[in-house]
């Protein structure tokens, strides 16, 4: 055993941090908190600005956007205002409004 501890602990966390159960809970944390404090970073530096940004989203998280946003047309709600709610285009909420309407034509 080394006789200096703080070594002994600088080299136990270096092999820690390389653990797999460590690095996929990095990685979670990671792409659970970086995209607001991007955000939230990007608002500081551009008080005043509306900024857009394009954030890929996995297949789940698409189809439940989707369907807030043929809820919401369903209900009533202008599309300009669904596209500010989920971070869209209008374009893109008109695309699927009228995707719901080919499936329901059908």
């Amino acid at each position: 055993m080394s006789s200096n501890p703080p070594r002994l602990l600088r080299a136990m966390a270096e092999q820690a941090a390389k653990h797999p159960r460590i690095e996929a809970a990095l990685m979670a944390t990671l792409r659970a908190e970086l995209p607001d404090l991007m955000e939230q970073l990007l608002s500081e530096m551009f008080r005043g600005e509306k900024l857009s940004l394009y954030a890929l989203k996995n297949p789940e998280e698409k189809q439940a956007r989707n369907r807030r946003i043929m809820a919401s047309a369903a209900a009533g709600i202008p599309q300009a205002l669904i596209a500010e709610r989920e971070s869209v285009s209008e374009r893109h909420v008109r695309r699927v409004v009228k995707k719901m309407q080919a499936v329901l034509s059908e």
